[in-house]
């Protein structure tokens, strides 16, 4: 598989991901989830990150929190 058939499921998936999310009404957004203290749209922003997150900036941000990930994504998550 080419790099940019790569790039056409990303996106495939991506507008899918939107399709979806488009359906929530925002009280659903802000429910709970399966991932223990995170809500709906904190799942979906943890999961949308590395979409416009460098690789330099999520080390720079990782090292920043002692290399413990739930302070890192709690403090990305607060943006």
């Amino acid at each position: 598989m080419r790099q940019s058939d790569h790039w056409t499921l990303i996106h495939a998936e991506r507008a899918r991901l939107v399709s979806l999310l488009d359906g929530l009404a925002a009280d659903q957004l802000q429910a709970q989830s399966l991932c223990s203290d995170w809500s709906v749209e904190q799942v979906v922003a943890h999961l949308s990150a590395a979409a416009n997150t460098g690789r330099w900036a999520w080390i720079r941000s990782i090292v920043a929190a002692g290399f413990n990930p739930a302070e890192h994504n709690a403090r990305l998550l607060s943006r």
